[in-house]
């Protein structure tokens, strides 16, 4: 019996039940991961207020994989934590473009990704950056569950300034920004990147893999968190 209730949630069914999945697995969270979690979901606990959006920043390199799985995945387990303040943002240190493949990971969980036909600013590469509208379900009284994605800086107008915890999720980011101006905690969290398998006939399940070992570290650390505020009680 989990320590909360998701009957409320406000989450799609089908994305529900994939997180209940995640909750029968946690036991497969790698444990080099698990000092950074438990640190994160002590500052997350300390700094909570109810009613006040409480801010992490995922940053990767290009801001086109890892980071935008766990900063949707937080957003999915907050959600079914019962702890709405807790909002996940995404940004890079070389921003690119959303990985299609890292959309059809998330849809194949119940995320609504849908392109806004709009175009944010390119990076380096030169690539398209379409925007999308990313769905995980409907608040109980109305409003949908919902972000705006595009690859783009960590520092980018539409991310929180100041306040915020950033999780580093890859290597070379964590390498590169030593020092995350604004934010309040620096935690990281490095994931193998999936793009090694692009191009692979296995490159889907590669993917769906990493998703499952960010969605499983999103979900324990939030799933710690409720714990901690309800024993405050």
């Amino acid at each position: 019996m989990l320590p909360f209730a998701v009957a409320n949630s406000g989450l799609f069914p089908e994305v529900q039940a994939y997180l209940a999945t995640l909750v029968a697995s946690l036991k497969q969270t790698p444990a080099a991961h698990s000092a950074a979690s438990a640190r994160l979901a002590t500052w997350i606990a300390e700094h909570y207020q109810a009613g006040a959006e409480l801010p992490l920043i995922v940053v990767c390199t290009g801001n086109s994989r890892r980071s935008v799985l766990l900063s949707t995945l937080l957003n999915l387990s907050a959600a079914y934590c019962g702890l709405p303040e807790i909002r996940g943002y995404s940004g890079g240190t070389h921003p690119s473009a959303v990985n299609s493949r890292t959309i059809a990971a998330l849809r194949a969980i119940g995320v609504e990704v849908w392109p806004l036909g709009t175009e944010a600013a390119r990076g380096e590469e030169g690539l398209p950056n379409p925007r999308y509208q990313f769905y995980w379900g409907r608040q109980l009284f109305g409003g949908a569950l919902e972000s705006l994605e595009f690859s783009k800086t960590y520092h980018d107008a539409s991310n929180p300034q100041t306040g915020f915890g950033a999780l580093m999720v890859c290597d070379e980011a964590d390498a590169a920004c030593p020092v995350v101006t604004g934010a309040a905690i620096r935690v990281s969290l490095p994931f193998v990147d999936p793009k090694a398998r692009d191009g692979f006939a296995d490159e889907a399940e590669a993917y769906a893999a990493c998703r499952d070992d960010i969605g499983r570290l999103a979900l324990a650390t939030l799933m710690e968190v409720r714990r901690m505020l309800d024993t405050s009680l």
